[in-house]
C-alpha cells in the first residue's frame, strides 16, 4: 500500500475511503486445444473477502482482441465471467477496484472458482509487478492513491489421453528457463531492411496485442532482420526458435513463408512454407541464398490463420521441424541434420509476400527429448 502523507484524503469515484486497492488478473490457457464455450459447467468466478468491497470489475484486454467475454458483478465482493473461447494461448485481461483491503489481505482472500470440461485445476502464479502511477491514474477516474498486483491464472492445460506430455512441452520451457528473446511487436525497434524487401510494424493482422510484422514487396532472399541480442553477442546451438505466422490466400511477391535463424553472413537455417504448393522444406542459408535440407509435401491448408511453428536447432545436429495449426495442434514435423553453422545472431524474415509474423520467441531446449 502506499502510504499517505498527514491530512491526505482517498476518493474513488467521489467516495472518502480509507484504501483503494486495484488488482490485475490474466486468464490464460495454456494447454495446447481449445476451450470451448460448451466446455463450461460452472462459469469462472472470482471472490474476495466479505469484509470489502468489489467498487469495479472490467475486461480491460484481450490477445487476440476479438475474444468474446465479458464479465459482471454478482455480490459486493464477488465476480463472474461469460463463457467464452479461449484458444491456445489465448489471454484476458480483468481489472478489480476493490475498497477497505490492504494489499496482502487482498490477494491472500482472493479466490477463483468454476469448472472446465478436461480441466482438473485451475492454476494460479503470482506476480509482484507493480503498474505506475501514471497508468493507475489513466485506469481509474478518481482514483487519487493506489496499489496493484498482477495475478497469472496459469491454465487451464487440457489433459486428454496421448497429448498430456504433449500440451506441457511449451510451457515447461518457459517456466523452466529464460527466453533469449521475445517480439509480441509491441514496438518495432531493431527490426532492419535486406536488400530490396520490406518489413514493417502492421495493424491489419495481429496474434498478440495490436502489432504484427509485416512482409511485404520483393520476394526471396529480400526481406528484414533483428539482432537476438542488443549487443550483437552470438548464441550458440540448443535452442528452439517459435512464433505464429498468418499467410494470406491473396500474394503480391510469391507464396512462401520464410524465416531462418543467421550469423552476421546470414549463414544459418530456416524454412519454407509453401501454402499455395501444400510443402514445407528446411533450409540451410549461405550467404543468405537458401538449399534445400529437407522437403515434405501434403502439408493441410492453413491460409488465412495463425499457424504455428516450432523451430528446434539442437546441439547434436539435428534441425527440427514442427508446424501446428491455429489452435496449437501439431500437424506437420520434419527432422535432419547439418552441422556446418553453430553460432547465430540474428532473425531473418524473407520469402514472398505479403504474409504476417506474430510472438517470435527464443528459448533454449531443456533436454533434447523436448524436441
Amino acid at each position: 500500500m502506499v502510504q499517505l502523507l498527514g491530512g491526505t484524503s482517498v476518493y474513488y469515484r467521489g467516495e472518502k475511503t480509507t484504501s483503494v486497492s486495484l488488482l490485475q488478473i490474466r486468464v490464460k490457457n495454456s494447454g495446447n486445444q481449445p476451450i470451448l464455450e460448451d466446455d463450461y459447467s460452472e462459469p469462472l468466478s472470482f471472490s474476495f473477502s466479505p469484509n470489502t468491497r468489489l467498487a469495479d470489475v472490467a475486461i480491460t484486454a484481450s490477445e487476440p482482441p476479438n475474444i468474446k467475454m465479458a464479465i459482471s458483478q454478482t455480490s459486493g465482493y464477488k465476480a463472474e465471467s461469460t463463457p467464452g473461447l479461449l484458444n491456445p494461448d489465448d489471454v484476458v485481461t480483468i481489472r478489480f477496484v476493490v475498497i477497505g483491503a490492504s494489499n496482502e489481505d487482498l490477494v491472500e482472500d482472493f479466490q477463483v472458482g468454476g469448472r472446465i470440461a478436461g480441466v482438473g485445476k485451475i492454476e494460479i502464479s503470482s506476480s509482484k509487478q507493480r503498474f505506475p502511477a501514471a497508468e493507475l491514474i489513466a485506469a481509474m477516474v478518481g482514483v487519487v492513491v493506489a496499489s496493484a498486483m498482477n495475478f497469472l491464472i496459469a491454465g487451464p492445460v487440457r489433459r486428454l489421453v496421448g497429448r498430456a506430455l504433449g500440451a506441457l512441452r511449451e510451457k515447461s520451457i518457459r517456466e523452466k528457463s529464460q527466453s533469449i528473446f521475445r517480439d509480441t511487436f509491441s514496438d518495432f525497434a531493431g527490426w532492419q531492411l535486406l536488400g530490396e524487401g520490406m518489413v514493417s510494424h502492421s495493424k491489419e493482422q495481429q496474434y498478440i496485442g495490436a502489432y504484427s510484422l509485416k512482409k511485404s514487396d520483393h520476394g526471396d532472399p529480400n526481406g528484414g532482420f533483428r539482432k537476438i541480442k542488443e549487443t550483437g553477442e552470438n548464441i550458440d546451438r540448443g535452442f528452439v526458435f517459435s512464433g505464429r505466422i498468418y499467410s494470406p490466400s491473396v500474394r503480391d511477391a510469391g507464396p512462401a513463408d520464410r524465416l531462418a535463424i543467421e550469423d552476421s553472413n546470414n549463414n544459418g537455417y530456416g524454412f519454407n512454407v509453401n501454402l499455395t504448393a501444400k510443402r514445407v522444406v528446411i533450409e540451410r542459408r549461405d550467404n543468405g541464398i537458401y538449399g534445400q535440407l529437407m522437403k515434405a509435401e501434403n502439408l493441410e491448408l492453413l491460409q488465412d490463420q495463425w499457424y504455428k511453428f516450432e523451430f528446434y536447432v539442437r546441439t547434436d545436429g539435428r534441425l527440427i521441424l514442427w508446424i501446428a495449426d491455429s489452435s496449437g495442434k501439431r500437424i506437420k514435423k520434419l527432422s535432419t541434420s547439418n552441422d556446418q553453422y553453430s553460432m547465430f545472431d540474428r532473425i531473418a524474415v524473407r520469402g514472398g509476400a505479403p504474409y504476417y509474423v506474430d510472438d517470435l520467441s527464443i528459448d533454449p531446449i531443456e533436454t533434447e527429448a523436448d524436441a
